[in-house]
């Protein structure tokens, strides 16, 4: 079968394309030297002009290929009837082409998503960031309609008010850097230099950085190709906080990064903790700036500078020690203030530990007379900020465990979430989804387990907490 692949055979020929205005609306299109090379005449893949450039010349080298002179046009997106992350394919007889593929949507984003479903039809596979699965001969010939079905986005979704309505059209995907995994160097403004072998050391020259834009650009594919919206990682410190960390260089390089996600339609987060002290965590509250407010406003605007939709943050001063309950409220009501005032939305989560009271703040599980988990203090929070109530490991909502995080069951956090959503507050599910360190250290393996309990979470959530975005925490 390889053998039989044009692709494959020529593949140190490289997808060409030129701009040029070829239809109304329509201004890039790919010509494929590999098939002509291999005696075939091109396919063409034409882009509407609101599709950025750099994301228009990915698209056309992954995915040009096909049936003999088949075209795939993308119309400006936006049409009568669709909602904003619908889509419709349909296939006619192309006329001059041996079949014309049309793509409709309700935005750009929604575009990216049905040229990259088409793509999976045609027999292109997206298991992997890194490894698009090619096959010899596409068929670009399909007809089919995408987007939400009775959940968030769909017409007949009504949610509580304006927030909830934003954290429930949530498909996201948390990059947790505080790992040592591939994208943890590119991420955080820096990259790694080899030097006889190995995994070589942290380097801030900018070539080393620049290496690993490829990487980001292949998983930001990955991502829409697999219908995310949005994209997240943890922002990391070392050094004085006058030096690299908050310098000129890495907020320009930050600000690459987050551009050419959102040149993919993606919205971006940063999670930047409160004062969570663990893992070089780059805080909003640190001991070197002082615990004032206006140190806390100083790191707020470094971080909404880079051009991020939303900024997350964690609370205590670790994942299994807390802070003073009433000073934590008041510092989210202050800054989920100053952050809407500026656009953009504050993500707290809430961290599964269990031995943490907040005192005063009365719990509202059924049947609870004691304060509330600290971890949900959100709860008693300004109502603009978004919860994020997190699981662990590869256990369900619904799984029994068996000690960890100090835990027999999810049930406090699956109940929470039903009483978040009857109370009209804004939530966002935070799973580990592959997770690097200590309990499963050999990933990644795309564990059928994973998978399979994160849809039976989907499944079970579309039933008690609708409302509820998804935001896949993965190392």
């Amino acid at each position: 079968p390889h053998a039989a692949s044009p692709r494959r055979r020529t593949r140190r020929h490289h997808s060409n394309f030129r701009l040029r205005p070829s239809l109304p609306g329509l201004n890039v299109v790919v010509a494929v030297s590999v098939l002509a090379a291999a005696g075939c005449a091109a396919t063409e893949i034409l882009l509407p002009a609101e599709v950025p450039k750099r994301v228009a010349g990915q698209i056309l080298d992954e995915l040009g290929g096909g049936r003999r002179g088949a075209m795939v046009r993308v119309l400006p997106p936006g049409g009568p009837g669709l909602a904003a992350e619908s889509f419709e394919v349909s296939c006619a007889d192309g006329g001059g082409h041996a079949t014309m593929t049309t793509v409709r949507a309700g935005s750009t984003p929604a575009a990216l998503f049905g040229v990259y479903e088409l793509a999976r039809r045609a027999g292109f596979g997206f298991m992997h960031p890194l490894h698009i699965v090619k096959p010899a001969r596409p068929d670009w010939c399909q007809n089919f309609q995408g987007g939400p079905l009775g959940g968030p986005g769909s017409s007949g979704f009504k949610a509580a008010n304006a927030n909830v309505a934003h954290a429930a059209m949530v498909r996201g995907t948390h990059i947790h850097t505080q790992h040592p995994i591939e994208l943890a160097d590119v991420l955080n403004g820096v990259g790694r230099v080899r030097a006889g072998g190995g995994v070589g050391a942290p380097s801030e020259e900018e070539e080393a950085w620049k290496a690993g834009l490829r990487t980001w650009t292949m998983y930001l594919q990955w991502l829409v190709a697999n219908k995310q919206n949005l994209v997240e990682w943890a922002l990391l410190e070392w050094g004085s906080p006058d030096g690299f960390s908050t310098s000129d260089t890495r907020r320009r390089r930050l600000s690459e990064l987050v551009a050419m996600a959102q040149e993919w339609g993606l919205r971006v987060a940063i999670d930047a903790p409160m004062n969570l002290q663990q893992q070089h965590a780059w805080r909003l509250q640190t001991g070197d700036l002082g615990g004032s407010w206006e140190a806390v406003v100083k790191r707020i605007d470094w971080l909404c500078s880079l051009g991020v939709d939303e900024v997350s943050t964690e609370i205590g001063s670790t994942e299994f020690s807390h802070t003073d309950p009433h000073t934590t409220v008041a510092l989210l009501n202050t800054t989920v203030a100053y952050l809407s005032g500026k656009g953009r939305r504050l993500v707290v989560k809430n961290h599964v530990s269990t031995k943490q009271v907040a005192k005063g703040y009365k719990s509202p599980l059924r049947g609870s007379s004691q304060d509330l988990n600290f971890n949900y203090i959100t709860y008693h929070a300004d109502p603009r900020v978004i919860s994020a109530p997190h699981t662990v490991q590869m256990y369900a909502l619904e799984d029994p465990l068996v000690g960890s995080y100090g835990r027999h069951d999810f049930g406090d956090v699956r109940e929470m979430m039903g009483i978040f959503e009857r109370e009209g507050k804004p939530q966002v599910f935070f799973p580990e989804t592959a997770y690097w360190v200590d309990f499963d250290n050999s990933v990644p393996l795309f564990l059928p387990l994973y998978a399979t309990d994160r849809l039976r979470d989907i499944q079970l959530l579309a039933r008690e907490a609708p409302s509820a975005g998804h935001l896949n925490f993965e190392s």
